[in-house]
């Protein structure tokens, strides 16, 4: 059963005629501003948060799956890099040491002509001398 506000006001001033003002006005606070029916119980409640508890648990469960695939794909991509930057190391290596081999081939090449240009001089200053 539904009160209207005129049954409201009504049941105020018996109140305020009966107990006085500041009495009728603690006793209404006390009363629901709208029907009983409208007003929530502890069962009510309950049911709700567990209602919410539910979504937020299947909430959490999708976000954390969506969260564990993009780690496994970064992860994936992470590796994949690694790897390409691995190769490119071991090309770089290889690359040096044939530069190395070229540059000490160089250098033996023109210490050879060197020696044999010294060597010329050497027997040139003998012969003089």
């Amino acid at each position: 059963m539904s009160v209207s506000n005129a049954q409201r006001h009504d049941l105020h001033s018996g109140l305020k005629e009966v107990l006085g003002p500041q009495r009728a006005e603690v006793l209404m606070d006390y009363l629901p501003p709208v029907g009983w029916a409208d007003v929530a119980t502890k069962r009510d409640l309950d049911v709700g948060l567990s209602t919410l508890s539910a979504k937020i648990d299947t909430e959490v469960a999708g976000l954390s799956a969506k969260i564990d695939t993009e780690v496994a794909g970064l992860s994936a991509k992470i590796d994949l890099e690694t790897a390409n930057r691995r190769t490119d190391v071991e090309r770089l290596e290889k690359s040096m040491e044939a530069l190395k081999v070229a540059v000490l081939r160089e250098q033996r090449i023109h210490l050879v002509a060197m020696v044999t240009v010294l060597s010329g001089v050497i027997a040139l200053v003998n012969r003089i001398g």
